[in-house]
């Protein structure tokens, strides 16, 4: 993320929204992938994002608040 910044600079997403996609995102933890979308506000953005995956699907699977049945 920090070189992210370096090449946008700390206001490179300011009014948008980030989404981090590819085989380096695909590789964290899902820990990581919370961190990476919670220092998107350090480049300025309003919002981080990963875009899911079976790692996504699998950490929401189960939980109290997550669809069950059909909708999952």
């Amino acid at each position: 993320m920090l070189a992210i910044i370096g090449k946008t600079g700390s206001a490179g997403g300011t009014g948008h929204v980030v989404e981090f996609c590819g085989d380096a995102i695909r590789a964290l933890s899902m820990e990581g992938r919370m961190t990476l979308c919670n220092m998107a506000i350090e480049m300025g953005a309003k919002a981080g994002l990963v875009a899911p995956d079976e790692t996504t699907f699998n950490y929401v699977k189960g939980r109290l608040h997550a669809p069950k049945g059909r909708d999952f």
